[in-house]
């Protein structure tokens, strides 16, 4: 496949199903990525969680994503030792005209417990270019383990084993995040994402396992005493006009989500809620 032929490919996955070319072309590259690490040595150490996960789950059609978010396992995460490694992924050979660059690694400076990093890596496919950020943490609680997941090709059927989140973290992060952030909060994402991934997996899901997610990763982040009032901040933020606000601008930016109502999205959040007996 030449540069044409990806362009006209990536024109016409979008147009089809409503997106932003430049997104897909996002997760293109992001898969390419993903390629390359279920072919490396370090494929048991990568656990991919966050927007790309969800994206995988619901289908890009719903959900695209600009970052790509990991949790490392049985790797020391030292800046110079992280650089050995992702150069050793991106330099797997997989013939299909897409090299990366790595750009830069920088520290995430969101806790003070563990080192967290963010990779900038700038992938080609001949002249094309793309600005890729994969965010590296550690010590997150996954609850009940790392999951082995077959991610999707965009546009072929292949598929590429890798570890990810079980749903029932996946979505207890989410909902941490929600909470903790209560009225301050500007990411939008994951009110859509619960409220997208609760409606299209309910019957998937582990119900006495979320709960235990939700315990575990609130415990983690040290907010578990907000479980105590949950239902409390989730009226504080439906009342809040800015939230409403950010909620409308988040839908004209994404018109895959259509005109779905903010009600709509917290009567969902309340089910979720409920359903793990909080």
């Amino acid at each position: 496949m030449n540069k044409d032929q990806l362009k006209g490919k990536i024109k016409q996955y979008a147009k089809v199903r409503g997106l932003n070319a430049g997104e897909v072309l996002q997760m293109f590259f992001f898969e390419k990525f993903i390629e390359r690490l279920s072919k490396s040595k370090y494929k048991n150490n990568f656990i991919i969680k966050g927007g790309l996960l969800v994206a995988a789950i619901i289908g890009v059609k719903n959900r695209t994503t600009l970052d790509m978010d990991t949790t490392v396992i049985g790797l020391p995460v030292k800046k110079n030792y992280i650089e050995k490694v992702i150069l050793d992924i991106v330099n797997i050979e997989s013939n299909d005209n897409v090299d990366f660059v790595l750009k830069r690694i920088t520290e995430i400076k969101e806790n003070d417990v563990y080192e967290n990093y963010r990779i900038h890596l700038v992938a080609r496919f001949e002249n094309i270019e793309n600005v890729l950020k994969l965010d590296i943490t550690v010590g997150d609680k996954i609850t009940p383990r790392e999951i082995l997941y077959h991610y999707p090709s965009l546009l072929s059927k292949a598929i590429y084993p890798i570890l990810a989140y079980p749903i029932e973290t996946l979505l207890s992060e989410k909902f941490e995040t929600i909470i903790s952030r209560n009225i301050s909060t500007t990411r939008m994402r994951d009110f859509y994402d619960i409220y997208y991934l609760y409606t299209l997996k309910h019957d998937e899901i582990n119900n006495e396992i979320l709960r235990e997610a939700i315990i575990n990763t609130f415990s983690n982040r040290k907010t578990v005493n907000l479980l105590e009032e949950v239902y409390e901040i989730i009226e504080e933020i439906e009342q809040d006009e800015i939230i409403h606000e950010l909620w409308q601008t988040y839908l004209n930016d994404n018109n895959y989500i259509g005109d779905l109502a903010f009600k709509k999205v917290i009567d969902r959040l309340i089910e979720f809620t409920r359903s793990c007996d909080f």
